[in-house]
């Protein structure tokens, strides 16, 4: 019984290619690690926003005080790759992902980081004084404990393990000029938002958008990627839509792609099956061939519009969806290219 030929592996896209969101030009198959990863960084999140649980205070005691675990890595004793600092990256630089989505927002200061959280500014106050930092005595204090309430005052209090520098005195006077009129608000709990979602709630589907924009940086060219977009917006069998897909990236196996992995090795074999005269690639194979410009040549007097004569799969698709401008056509606009293809 004959067996269909399968697609040799050297022309498959790349795992983190086809995981890539659709509106991204990709086909938008989940990537269960990522996913998974998302998942269990919920439980972070559950930490710094849930401390009235039992199951917070097995944590706080298995894996340290939070936050400061998560927004320091101060896990004392306790294995980095056995804490939950862990999910989301190897190293601290790969973990910042999550902590830099997070926004807290300042209630009595007792759990929020003074100088390692995003609770005034745009970023950590760690990363936009780092020589103030540099000489903090107590890089671990919180809000509550880096001032006191004094008559009903709030005084900050500054407490340095060697003189300042000249270039850490101005940053001091700028730091002061930060937290005018900045007070804790007694009786009132800290709170933390998640940047990645408008209403500040941490999400799994927010999370993942992250993690995959972070892990995949797998970029395409703008108008390849406008192209695959409106690919996906046409109402066609997804085999189609997966055949037009790889032609548009150049995955397709022809005999320029099969010499280029070392599958064909005969220099004269990479012509073109028909014309004969030039290499076959997937432009030349599909539009720039004089067969293929027949064909095309046949479509277009068919559909009474005038002949694109374009040798790039992208600039040829785009061309011919612009002979239906109306919104309503989206669903079909590229239904006869990809038909002919």
């Amino acid at each position: 019984m004959h067996q269909p030929k399968s697609i040799p592996m050297h022309l498959h896209p790349s795992w983190e290619k086809v995981c890539l969101p659709k509106d991204k030009g990709d086909l938008g198959i989940k990537n269960l690690a990522l996913f998974n990863l998302a998942l269990l960084c919920k439980w972070k999140w559950r930490c710094l926003n849930e401390r009235n649980t039992i199951w917070y205070e097995f944590l706080n005691f298995r894996y340290g005080p939070f936050p400061s675990t998560i927004f320091t890595s101060n896990i004392g004793s306790v294995r980095r790759k056995d804490s939950l600092c862990s999910m989301g990256g190897r190293t601290d630089e790969e973990a910042g992902w999550f902590t830099c989505n997070i926004n807290s927002v300042l209630g009595d200061g007792s759990s929020i980081n003074f100088w390692r959280e995003k609770w005034i500014g745009s970023e950590p106050l760690c990363s936009t004084f780092p020589n103030l930092f540099r000489v903090e005595r107590h890089k671990v204090a919180t809000v509550a404990n880096k001032g006191r309430w004094d008559i009903g005052i709030w005084r900050w209090i500054w407490d340095w393990s060697e003189a300042l520098s000249l270039d850490a005195a101005a940053e001091l006077v700028v730091l002061k000029g930060f937290l005018v009129g900045i007070t804790p608000h007694m009786n009132v709990e800290d709170k933390h938002r998640w940047i990645a979602n408008p209403l500040g709630i941490y999400s799994v589907k927010s999370c993942y958008s992250i993690l995959i924009s972070i892990y995949n940086q797998h970029l395409l060219q703008p108008d390849v990627e406008r192209a695959l977009h409106e690919l996906w917006l046409n109402d066609i069998p997804s085999k189609v839509s997966v055949f037009c897909w790889r032609l548009l990236q150049n995955k397709l196996a022809t005999r320029d792609n099969l010499s280029a992995k070392g599958i064909i090795t005969n220099f004269v074999s990479r012509s073109c099956t028909f014309c004969f005269n030039v290499i076959e690639s997937c432009d030349h194979l599909f539009f720039s061939c004089p067969l293929a410009k027949r064909v095309w040549d046949g479509i277009h007097s068919w559909m009474g519009t005038n002949f694109i004569s374009l040798e790039t799969g992208w600039g040829h698709f785009l061309a011919f969806g612009s002979f239906l401008k109306s919104s309503r056509h989206n669903k079909v606009r590229h239904l006869i290219w990809c038909t002919t293809t």
